[in-house]
């Protein structure tokens, strides 16, 4: 199957993503992910599977996902990445009701973004979630 099909298959589960069809959505990205090349697309597409992922309540798949997006993020070697997958990551880990992990991850989030961007804002909230967890 070519790229484009699959850019056209990510695109489609957005789509249903929007309309809150998030197990049709989650099966589409999921396929699309199996036949990927592209590093930073599956990074994005981890990204919107582990979001579908924590609206259905399934958080240990929402950690799956993380930990994947962690793995393309450090193969990469680009901090605006890694800042987003340890945001990920920290969320993940707020929900399971890890908060000292949450915490750390939330710290990572902030030593690889850049100054003023809203990542860290997030961060800033999940660690203050964690702390009162």
């Amino acid at each position: 199957m070519g790229q484009r099909m699959i850019r056209h298959q990510v695109e489609e589960g957005l789509s249903l993503y929007d309309e809150k069809n998030y197990d049709a959505a989650i099966k589409k990205w999921t396929i699309a992910l199996q036949k990927m090349k592209n590093n930073r697309l599956r990074f994005t597409t981890l990204g919107h599977l582990a979001t579908a992922s924590r609206d259905r309540g399934r958080n240990k798949d929402y950690l799956v996902y993380a930990v994947q997006q962690i793995d393309i993020a450090h193969e990469l070697d680009e901090n605006n990445l890694r800042a987003q997958a340890y945001l990920t990551l920290s969320r993940a880990n707020e929900m399971l009701a890890d908060y000292f992990k949450a915490v750390s991850y939330s710290r990572s989030t902030l030593q690889y973004s850049p100054p003023g961007d809203s990542k860290q804002v997030y961060a800033y909230l999940v660690m203050a979630d964690s702390y009162i967890g």
